[in-house]
């Protein structure tokens, strides 16, 4: 069975870096989950490291409490990143993770 780790935390306004893959491993995020109880906008946003492109995934306009839930797959190898944004404070989110999948 493969490493399975959840993360979850709180998403600044102007974006948060979630995870850096480190030197050897590879990440297959499994689902993001977040939830704000006042109407914001949430971007998605992937940086690859080799060679270096940085991604907006999507970006979402939501209602006041509106919870999004994405279970698409998403692989990050090392020195990827994945980047949360949102225009409100207060952004929760919670993402799965496979580590060294």
């Amino acid at each position: 069975m493969k490493p399975f780790v959840s993360v979850e935390g709180v998403i600044t306004v102007g974006g948060s870096t979630i995870f850096t893959v480190p030197p050897g491993k590879s990440y297959q995020v499994i689902s993001i989950r977040v939830n704000n109880p006042a109407a914001y906008t949430f971007t998605v946003t992937k940086y690859r490291a080799s060679p270096a492109l940085t991604t907006d995934v999507y970006t979402l306009n939501l209602a006041a409490g509106d919870t999004v839930t994405d279970n698409l797959l998403y692989l990050f190898d090392q020195g990827d990143q994945l980047i949360l944004d949102s225009s409100v404070a207060g952004t929760v989110y919670i993402i799965n993770i496979n580590i060294g999948f």
